[in-house]
């Protein structure tokens, strides 16, 4: 756990984590008081959690909680920046917490260079359908909780010649519609979700299964 690492995760855990969780000295954002089960105390954790099990947990998230997946906002290098971090919280002071944010809003962390992206896998994809709150807008066969019908269901959007009715439906201009929807169709109502290249080629690979009626 070097130095830099644990810095650069302490600006991380100060921009992602202390709203919820909080600090030394430093309470959680008012909404995070009305989550049910409550944010659990890190500093606790940490000292009970090895270091692979705060990983695991941060990358995964908790189902039925508040504590969203990482993997899909952080790469695994900054989660681990994280870790590091949270392995010497319990030994900070109030003031110590303190002297690193200086009462400024966190520096933004340091660009990192993203893993080349692999062969896209399905059953991934259909668990970021959900982390990406697709489930909300649409109903999407096979996908927990995704039967709302505010965008187009996509039953069948392997099949199908276009794609939101301007791209041939093909692996590449999915993966492309996916990572900035605006700029494919503009004035379109679907969001760019910040879709990362990895979680697009997952996606369009599930999507890519969906060829009969559900």
């Amino acid at each position: 756990e070097t130095a830099e690492r644990i810095q650069n995760g302490s600006r991380l855990y100060r921009a992602h984590c202390a709203q919820c969780h909080g600090g030394p000295g430093v309470a959680p954002q008012p909404y995070a008081l009305g989550l049910n089960p409550a944010p659990a105390a890190l500093v606790a954790a940490a000292r009970t959690r090895t270091a692979a099990e705060i990983f695991w947990v941060t990358r995964q998230g908790i189902k039925m909680t508040g504590m969203p997946a990482w993997q899909y906002r952080l790469t695994d290098d900054e989660i681990w920046d994280v870790v590091a971090f949270l392995r010497v919280l319990p030994g900070l002071s109030v003031e110590d917490y303190r002297r690193g944010d200086h009462g400024q809003p966190p520096e933004k962390p340091q660009e990192k260079t993203q893993p080349a992206a692999r062969v896209g896998d399905a059953r991934a994809g259909r668990d970021a359908l959900q982390q990406y709150l697709c489930v909300t807008c649409h109903a999407i066969p096979g996908v927990p909780g995704a039967w709302n019908y505010v965008g187009p269901a996509l039953d069948q959007m392997g099949e199908r010649p276009y794609i939101a009715g301007v791209l041939p439906n093909t692996p590449a201009n999915m993966e492309r519609w996916l990572r900035n929807p605006p700029a494919v169709k503009p004035g379109t109502a679907m969001p760019d979700l910040g879709v990362s290249e990895q979680d697009a080629k997952d996606i369009a690979a599930f999507l890519r299964t969906l060829n009969e009626e559900p």
